[in-house]
């Protein structure tokens, strides 16, 4: 697959889209072995569409071997910086639908390093402009995902430190403040393990502010368990192999007795002054 297959489309003023990155939405963009697809044989025919006077074409995506290169000279940067001006120049009058400012007039086709070959404040799910996250901008609403290397509008996850969307990666939200983390930042030490026994789930921050009901590995039961679970999984058993769950568990139940005595003082004050 050299990509000669794609003569046909050769001065199209048609094809808004062209999706050569090889991989479906979602996935990894690196491949191995790395593709065949041949800027010899594609290049000539991207040239030929952009070239096109009523030229429509809105979105182009690449083999990430192709934008791995980054050089500032040759075919590919060529066609690159023409693309980005044609993008310029025909979409001038684009706004963010967001924030309804304009969009930068700069780069739209990144050929500097670290974006080499992405286009910029555009949905690749849905073609939409809006600013991109780094601009100096209060939208930031286009995130690039971490996993898949596409920009999506609004799907990266709210306090996802990765920014991997949540269609490439599963992410979970913490039980007590709601922050999300995606199974990249977990493998990253960013959250803490979730219960094995019921569905709750806390960041680093959130578990430590929790003490003693936080989630923590028992040696007892051989699974990671969050207070309530603890102290249930002992009520039944009785039996305690390690020191860490027996000063867990008393912590727990000390602080419910605490709570019990001050709600049972409250009921007593209460029913005093209803009989004055």
């Amino acid at each position: 697959m050299t990509g000669i297959g794609l003569g046909p489309l050769r001065e199209s003023t048609i094809i808004k889209q062209i999706d050569l990155s090889l991989v479906a939405k979602h996935e990894s963009p690196i491949l191995d072995p790395a593709p065949p697809i041949s800027r010899e044989h594609v290049l000539p025919i991207l040239d030929s569409i952009i070239n096109m006077e009523g030229c429509k074409l809105k979105l182009l995506q690449f083999p990430k071997v192709w934008r791995e290169c980054q050089a500032r000279e040759g075919k590919f940067y060529e066609f690159l910086s023409s693309f980005d001006s044609l993008l310029t120049n025909r979409d001038a009058a684009l706004t963010c639908l967001r924030c309804n400012g304009n969009l930068p007039q700069d780069e739209l086709m990144c050929t500097k390093f670290g974006g080499f070959g992405i286009q910029e404040d555009i949905c690749y799910e849905c073609t939409k402009h809006y600013c991109d996250s780094w601009r100096d901008s209060d939208c930031n609403f286009v995130s690039s995902c971490g996993q898949c290397e596409r920009k999506y509008c609004d799907c990266s996850g709210n306090g996802c430190n990765e920014k991997v969307c949540s269609d490439c990666v599963a992410h979970k939200s913490c039980t007590k403040c709601n922050k999300v983390m995606c199974a990249v930042c977990v493998e990253h030490g960013e959250w803490e393990a979730s219960c094995d026994n019921c569905s709750v789930k806390y960041c680093v921050e959130c578990n430590a502010e929790e003490g003693a009901n936080g989630v923590y590995y028992c040696d007892c039961s051989q699974h990671s368990l969050c207070g309530g679970c603890r102290v249930s999984w002992h009520s039944e058993d009785y039996s305690f192999h390690c020191k860490s769950c027996l000063k867990k568990v008393v912590s727990i139940l000390s602080a419910k007795k605490k709570k019990l005595q001050q709600e049972n003082d409250a009921l007593k004050t209460e029913i005093r002054k209803l009989k004055e």
